[in-house]
């Protein structure tokens, strides 16, 4: 085995591998790092060389790590983050900050909490980068410290993992306002008439019971299976028509707005696009219950003061949010 002569080693090609792996191209990490394309190729050359190992071979779709990238990739920004927390101390002052931080979340945490985060993370760290991603396969990112903070509906939670509530919801059915249908009672008769717009994600798919695992975290994407709600409807003597469905549920209000089509979707959802839309909300005349959604993020990377800002930014939002829905 080769041994590394770690006094002599230039720690800013470490930085360069982890851009790299987060960025998956040489452009990507030349701008991540503030570098040209040249000279993040010379230190990957330089690497390649030091570790006897292609480390990142070229593929469709960017830069492809080796398995000895991905053996060194959650143990070098794990010595990233000791190191820059360690020269940071516990000062974060965030108008001073550049950081970059990375959330995870889907359609309906961003398109309810995310407006506003944005708006105070603008105002009070202005120099700093905020990204968003999809809320997919999150255990590898958050693993590798690639995220911050995943936000969505999770039931089982790996020890490796630390978690808080954020605030809990419920299901609502919307119809457009001006619908003759909109002033009726709700009942679950009037329902069954009426046709039908259902959500179904790219996640539903691989869900099994309304939930997904990744790597032993439980994330769930169905909030009411339509099976169960068939059934319900199928004892009572009822069936309902499934006209339509779309990939998420800011499509289906949008849908809803121009049509005579019912669909049902999370209540805090809803309500913040309700007058955008035009649309009216009612209470589900059967049983649906309360889900929670969470904020999860690593022990190992999460614990600093940057990560504590940011969740406590987050965790106001929700909670000023909630008491607005409640009053």
């Amino acid at each position: 085995m080769t041994q590394i002569h770690f006094r002599s080693l230039d720690l800013n090609l470490l930085r360069v591998f982890d851009a790299l792996t987060e960025e998956g191209s040489v452009t990507g990490a030349a701008g991540l790092l503030g570098l040209t394309p040249s000279a993040v190729s010379h230190s990957l050359n330089r690497l390649r060389h030091i570790l006897k190992d292609d480390l990142f071979l070229r593929g469709a779709k960017g830069m492809n790590p080796t398995p000895k990238a991905l053996a060194l990739a959650v143990p070098i920004r794990r010595a990233l983050v000791d190191i820059q927390q360690a020269l940071n101390g516990d000062s974060f002052v965030p108008e001073k900050t550049d950081r970059r931080f990375s959330i995870a979340c889907g359609d309906y945490v961003t398109a309810v909490l995310m407006p506003e985060v944005i708006a105070r993370f603008r105002k009070a760290a202005p120099l700093a980068e905020l990204r968003i991603q999809p809320v997919g396969a999150v255990m590898k990112e958050l693993d590798a410290g690639r995220i911050d903070l995943a936000m969505g509906g999770f039931e089982r939670i790996p020890e490796r993992l630390a978690s808080e509530p954020l605030f809990a919801d419920d299901m609502v059915w919307v119809m457009r306002a001006d619908s003759p249908f909109a002033n009726r009672q709700p009942t679950l008769e009037g329902l069954a008439a009426l046709p039908h717009l259902a959500i179904a994600s790219p996640d539903n798919d691989r869900a099994v019971s309304g939930i997904v695992s990744d790597a032993g975290l439980e994330r769930r994407v169905v909030r009411d299976d339509p099976r169960i709600l068939d059934q319900y409807f199928e004892e009572r003597g009822l069936r309902r028509t499934v006209a339509m469905t779309a990939p998420n549920p800011i499509v289906a209000m949008a849908i809803v707005a121009e049509c005579d089509l019912a669909a049902m979707m999370p209540r805090n959802l809803a309500e913040a696009f309700a007058d955008r839309y035009k649309l009216a909300l009612w209470k589900p005349p059967h049983p649906s219950a309360l889900f929670q959604i969470s904020t999860v993020w690593h022990r190992w990377h999460g614990d600093q003061p940057a990560v504590d800002w940011l969740r406590a930014m987050i965790r106001s939002v929700a909670e000023e949010r909630m008491a607005a829905a409640t009053s």
